[in-house]
């Protein structure tokens, strides 16, 4: 008995050496593949992808990083603060599996467009071809037409969750193709070992080869992740990532939580791009403007500027009273600048106005504007302004000076014409939204200056509740002798104040 024992430990330890004997020329082998595929992949992405090139030449691993070496002669990789690997015995296996069932069984983001109802009394154009296309869809909806349930050999967009040690990516891509592909990671140690595991080089220059597009949204944070996303989106096509295949590789809760995020924020890729008739109103006064020979922001800067002289940006909130005496004390050492009506309680105050910012399109801003300042006094003031602006404004003031507002169809016409006779398109003032504020603060940062004040630009309601100054239009309307419109206007203002908590300031 003891000696049928003894003979079988022998052969289990002969097995194991055999199998460790085995393992160690799988390892072998695969490190030597793996050093190849890592030079070549860096090499791509040098060429393809150089800041993702950069970052990946100065990573620091962390002291522990291994990649093992499956039965299946594949690498594995253990996560930070994960208790599991990522893959079993056979990662390409088990990738195939998992994409057999994503593609078979696809989740593909959608944008229902049936619930444009009719009305007749709203004669704008984005409503009136919404209203129609709605109609179509519905039509289309009740014809009953087959709908896609596998992923079709090609689709618009894909977007990865979970790049993993990347087995998953080839295998999807001989299936189906596609125009745009997001491949989101926000563990970049996952993305630096995949580079000795799958060969990076082939993919993008497989997908350089069909046209289409590859975007890597490495370190991807829940915080910033769809305002990166929208950012891309805006350079290739708003509406990009409206139909989408969306696949989850790696199941990590940083992986959940970004999806999660993109499907709370989806609507923002649909929404929140203007209307039509924005659209047209702003490309309508950018020519109106070119035509009135308005001063353009262009890339010469005047270096003779003190650009230490104090800049005071007064906005029409509560806060302005208390800074009142502050401001007439000293504004004639400094710039001063009234966002929207924050002109006419400057000019209540009996404190001058050195430059006047507006940004609105319609005509009856420019009209009320007119209502509520003296002719004489805007002829002393100088206009900054923004390309979208009732081109008539400019006519008002000693002078006047417009930058152009990025995303605007005005804009790009601009820039096109611009380019044609300079060779460079016109520069940008950044964050000039949502109020006028920000426009104003923005001139002041673009231009360099250093010192920089804000005064009255609350964007909210004092506990007590006043929402603007109590020398501003919306105290004086009885006081003031104004036309209907304008009286309109203005308690319109006012209402939209006590719905939004007073967020609103221009």
């Amino acid at each position: 008995m003891n000696e049928i024992n003894l003979i079988e430990q022998i052969h289990q330890l002969d097995e194991k050496l055999a199998s460790s004997v085995e393992h160690k020329k799988r390892e072998a082998k695969f490190a030597e593949e793996a050093n190849i595929r890592f030079e070549n992949n860096m090499s791509a992405f040098s060429k393809y992808f150089p800041d993702i090139a950069k970052l990946l030449s100065t990573y620091q691993v962390r002291d522990d990083f291994c990649l093992h070496v499956t039965p299946s002669g594949h690498g594995n990789f253990l996560p930070k603060g994960c208790s599991a690997p990522l893959y079993g015995d056979d990662p390409i296996v088990q990738s195939k599996k998992q994409v057999e069932s994503q593609t078979l069984h696809p989740f593909f983001s959608l944008t229902d467009y049936t619930g444009y109802n009719s009305d007749d009394s709203d004669k704008r154009v984005h409503t009136r071809y919404m209203t129609a296309l709605s109609s179509v869809m519905r039509k289309i909806e009740s014809d009953n037409s087959e709908r896609i349930k596998s992923l079709p050999s090609h689709f618009p967009s894909g977007i990865i969750f979970g790049i993993g040690l990347g087995y998953h990516i080839p295998l999807l891509l001989e299936r189906t193709t596609f125009d745009y592909l997001f491949i989101v990671e926000p563990d970049i140690e996952q993305f630096f070992a995949s580079l000795f595991c799958i060969d990076w080089c082939d993919l993008i220059q497989s997908i350089d080869g069909q046209g289409g597009c590859l975007f890597f949204n490495l370190g991807a944070d829940k915080r910033s992740f769809v305002k990166d996303l929208e950012n891309i989106a805006e350079d290739i096509g708003a509406f990009s990532l409206v139909r989408s295949f969306c696949y989850q590789h790696t199941p990590q809760a940083e992986i959940n939580e970004l999806i999660t995020k993109w499907c709370n924020d989806f609507f923002l890729f649909q929404y929140g791009h203007g209307f039509f008739n924005d659209a047209l109103t702003g490309l309508a006064h950018s020519i109106h403007l070119v035509e009135k020979s308005a001063q353009f922001l262009g890339w010469n800067k005047n270096s003779n500027i003190d650009f230490d002289t104090p800049i005071f940006i007064i906005g029409n909130g509560p806060s302005l009273d208390e800074a009142e005496e502050f401001i007439r004390q000293h504004h004639e050492q400094a710039i001063v600048v009234a966002a929207g009506t924050a002109v006419a309680t400057l000019y209540r105050k009996g404190i001058p106005t050195d430059f006047h910012v507006l940004v609105e399109r319609p005509y009856s801003n420019y009209k009320i504007f007119g209502d509520i300042v003296p002719a004489e006094v805007y002829r002393e003031i100088n206009l900054l302004g923004l390309n979208t602006l009732y081109p008539d404004n400019v006519d008002r003031y000693k002078w006047a000076g417009i930058a152009t507002k990025g995303n605007e169809a005005g804009t790009f016409l601009l820039d096109l014409i611009a380019y044609q006779q300079t060779g460079r398109i016109l520069p940008l003032i950044p964050y000039s939204n949502p109020v006028v504020a920000n426009t104003a603060l923005s001139f002041a940062l673009y231009l360099g200056f250093k010192n920089i004040y804000l005064f009255g630009v609350d964007n909210g309601n004092l506990p007590c509740g006043s929402h603007h100054s109590k020398d501003s239009i919306y105290k004086k309307i009885k006081k003031i002798k104004m036309s209907k419109a304008t009286v309109v206007w203005l308690w319109m203002k006012k209402l939209y104040q006590v719905i939004w908590g007073g967020c609103y300031d221009k």
